[in-house]
């Protein structure tokens, strides 16, 4: 075999190499950005949900104090039993948990010899892991008018 072949040949497979490094790193990417979405909407699904039911008792006890009594007692023995609560809790640690697989799963290769080449190349860069969620939405607060 001459060597201009055997340069040809290393050629071409150090380039369909490149391609199918640059591929799962766009593949990575988007399972990032996926996961984190799916982190954002946890805690604002339940920040939108919590204040709907306090609002509706509000409206009704101008007309039954009784019946807000007993909700509020039947809130207050809610709150105290943890699996729904902790059901709330795991889904949005689950869901960080995933996310950092795949940002670590991302960055490894853009880190790792040869790949990172690659990733330098076509402009991939380190993304970060999860941070903690604007104030507001770490926490909810009802407010009685």
């Amino acid at each position: 075999m001459s060597p201009i072949a055997v340069v040809g040949i290393l050629g071409v497979a150090v380039l369909l190499w490149s391609v199918l490094a640059n591929n799962r790193l766009i593949s990575i990417r988007v399972w990032a950005e996926e996961s984190w979405r799916e982190i954002e909407t946890q805690p604002k699904r339940r920040w939108d949900l919590i204040p709907n039911p306090v609002v509706v008792v509000q409206g009704y006890a101008s007309h039954e104090s009784d019946v807000l009594e007993q909700v509020t007692a039947a809130r207050a023995r809610s709150v105290d039993a943890s699996p729904p609560r902790e059901q709330v809790k795991d889904t949005i640690q689950r869901s960080r948990r995933y996310y950092s697989a795949v940002v670590r799963d991302f960055n490894m290769p853009i880190q790792i010899f040869c790949r990172n080449l690659v990733a330098g190349l076509f402009g991939f860069h380190e993304r970060q892991f999860c941070a903690l969620i604007d104030e507001p939405e770490r926490t909810s607060s009802v407010r009685f008018k």
